[in-house]
């Protein structure tokens, strides 16, 4: 690869846009298909050329589109009298995330969606990998399989990502149930029923020293009914319910 190549790739790292911060979370199969880079159509031939978009490249035995996030958190306080005579609250900021995003498909005989997120903790001055995913399209069983590291779908506030909360911030009720866990999940869907679901096993024998791992094994399974009349208007049914099984990591 020569210089030039080098400072393309260079360029679209910085200039990655905003919007692939959605690339930490495992989109369903309609949204694979619906932001499919320009390799992933099957058509039997593979790109020929380097760059292939704005911030898309061809690496030869995959492809590889390139993002960032950055999420800053602030907060503010107005007291009236009573309050300051009890506290004295001072404003604050937060860097609660930052990190590049990698995705792409493999170049095999049936394109394989990846992922790779690597996150930079500004606590701790270290980066950590994030996220990690291959997603194996499985037409046989009615869905895909993902393996890597990724949400493990207990809920819908769960699987939403940090950057697209339902409001400002999940409950913290919520922290008792994992985020995600590094395994393998199966992701079915039935057009015409209307009936979706994931199906996961999940383990920490990669993931023993990460703060957020609480559980030495675990299986997640989600069943969800939805209904929408079109996909910009009309009435909107979703009911859904899972259940969530494991052995914590210290036994407590």
């Amino acid at each position: 690869m020569n210089a030039r190549r080098w400072l393309t790739l260079g360029v679209a790292l910085v200039l990655a846009a905003p919007s692939m911060v959605r690339a930490q979370e495992h989109p369903l199969q309609s949204e694979v298909v619906a932001n499919a880079p320009i390799a992933a159509a099957d058509t039997g031939k593979w790109p020929t050329t380097f760059h292939l978009g704005t911030n898309e490249f061809n690496l030869g035995f995959a492809t590889i589109v390139i993002g960032a996030g950055f999420l800053q958190d602030y907060v503010s306080y107005n007291q009236d009298s009573a309050s300051a005579a009890e506290f004295d609250l001072e404003r604050q900021g937060y860097i609660r995330d930052s990190r590049f995003l990698f995705s792409g498909m493999l170049r095999t005989p049936r394109r394989i969606p990846w992922q790779l997120g690597l996150l930079y903790d500004t606590q701790k001055s270290q980066w950590l990998i994030r996220q990690t995913m291959v997603n194996i399209p499985a037409p046989g069983i009615w869905g895909q399989v993902h393996i890597g590291r990724f949400k493990e779908g207990i809920s819908l506030n769960k699987i939403t990502n940090g950057y697209d909360g339902f409001t400002q911030e999940r409950p913290t009720i919520t922290d008792v149930i994992p985020l995600f866990g590094d395994g393998i999940k199966w992701l079915g869907y039935v057009p015409k029923a209307h009936f979706l679901w994931s199906l996961g096993g999940y383990t920490n024998w990669l993931s023993k020293s990460e703060s957020w791992q609480t559980y030495r094994s675990q299986v997640v399974a989600r069943a969800v009914y939805v209904r929408l009349d079109k996909d910009s208007v009309g009435q909107l049914f979703h009911i859904g319910a899972a259940v969530h099984a494991g052995t914590p990591q210290n036994d407590t």
